[in-house]
């Protein structure tokens, strides 16, 4: 008998709300199922997210928040010598 493989929770981020729809209509397409979703935050610095597990039980969460810290970093000041 083999023993059970060990399961593991991933982060995937993506770069916008359509591409995160996208995700979920993917997982269900390929055997996954959708726990939750939805939005979170406020309205001016809020981000899509979701919760999915592969077809081999595997948790993964779905966001867009890293593009969110991206674009704040890109309109920061440039350090003055």
């Amino acid at each position: 008998m083999r023993p059970s493989r060990p399961r593991a929770s991933s982060v995937a981020v993506v770069a916008s709300d359509a591409d995160a729809a996208g995700v979920l209509v993917g997982v269900e397409a390929h055997g996954g199922t959708v726990i939750k979703h939805g939005n979170r935050g406020t309205p001016s610095l809020g981000e899509t997210f979701a919760y999915v597990r592969d077809p081999d039980g595997y948790a993964i969460e779905v966001a867009t928040q890293a593009i969110l810290y991206a674009n704040f970093r890109e309109l920061q000041p440039e350090p003055r010598p």
